[in-house]
């Protein structure tokens, strides 16, 4: 058994990979003496009782197509406030970046570009006091969809989709163990990959995926996707959900024909509807209620042979596709990768 982690993204590399930036330039157009304007911002402290800190930079992100990123700072003042002197050519786009306290904030708006107008920009930043208190934080909602069935080589693709909310004014910045969210892998799990926000990276330790991702207040979703193998002789796999915080819903997504039955512990908790995505059936089962952090909630697949037809989700179909890459979009990628020998 092995697994792999993808080396830390740079800085500039990162924001690279999320911002996609579509210029066109005509080189005619572009005078020695270019055009400024100020892009000019304030910083707030939204925890209340908190004065706001000393010595704050915020750093601005230059983007130009054909060149490499630079970046140039400055310091906020007392009052919160600080400004740039920038291009207001269009070749140019701007990202206003503030770590405080080691979290990274994106200002509002998060990337500046200025037309042919030279009018000066206004954004800001909100930022909040770090906590190691986690009791404000629960699950809203745990949400696994069966993506993929393949029968060739008895797996099963599953999207785990965790909706996080911190419902105090403070970001979760973890404890003394090291991390802000813990996930336990699924059984006979082959490979897992991890979705969180910007910046955010997961690792492998143990039976556990774990991050540092910061837990910022409001929602916040970490999606996993995980492949798992399951026993083609006794025909079903036993599905145990796990939450690192205390849960509220639990919904369990499967499309028709995946399997001949579902099992579950405790059933009367339970609650079936039915979607149609593409004209491809949908069983949706829910569990609406309070579920103690650590508490496993098991259910079975159970006949996952093929005697059931092929169904339009057994694939990996544009359908499928629609969905992974709209979820993707939720966040900002980082992801690991956990393999076993076979």
């Amino acid at each position: 058994m092995y697994f792999s982690a993808s080396k830390k993204l740079l800085l500039l590399s990162t924001i690279l990979s999320i911002v996609i930036v579509a210029l066109s330039t005509n080189t005619s157009n572009v005078t020695a003496e270019e055009e400024k304007a100020k892009i000019v911002g304030t910083v707030h402290m939204i925890t209340e009782k908190i004065d706001l800190p000393k010595n704050l930079e915020v750093q601005l992100i230059v983007l130009e197509e054909t060149k490499q990123p630079s970046s140039i700072s400055s310091s906020v003042d007392k009052n919160g406030n600080f400004e740039f002197m920038v291009n207001t050519s269009e070749r140019y786009n701007y990202i206003p970046l503030l770590i405080h306290n080691g979290i990274r904030y994106l200002s509002k708006p998060q990337s500046i570009q200025f037309s042919s107008m030279s009018e000066n920009k206004q954004i800001r930043f909100d930022i909040y006091q770090s906590t190691s208190n986690l009791s404000s934080i629960i699950i809203e909602q745990t949400k696994i969809t069966l993506m993929r069935l393949q029968r060739s080589n008895t797996t099963l693709t599953l999207l785990r989709e965790d909706s996080v909310r911190q419902n105090e004014q403070y970001i979760y910045t973890g404890n003394e163990s090291g991390y802000t969210i813990r996930i336990p892998l699924f059984e006979n799990t082959l490979d897992v990959s991890a979705e969180g926000e910007y910046f955010s990276e997961f690792k492998i330790e143990g039976n556990y995926l774990i991050t540092q991702m910061p837990i910022r207040p409001g929602l916040n979703k970490v999606i996993t996707k995980h492949i798992v193998s399951y026993d083609k002789d006794q025909d079903y796999y036993l599905l145990s959900i796990i939450n690192s915080f205390p849960s509220n819903i639990i919904l369990v997504e499967i499309p028709d024909g995946f399997v001949n039955k579902i099992e579950f512990e405790n059933s009367d908790f339970w609650k079936k509807n039915t979607t149609e995505i593409n004209n491809a059936s949908l069983l949706i089962f829910s569990k609406d209620m309070y579920v103690k952090e650590g508490q496993i909630t098991n259910l079975s697949f159970v006949g996952l042979s093929g005697l059931n037809n092929p169904h339009i989700f057994s694939s990996a179909s544009n359908t499928i596709l629609a969905i992974f890459i709209s979820l993707i979009l939720i966040s900002i990628i980082g992801t690991i990768s956990y393999r076993k020998n076979s």
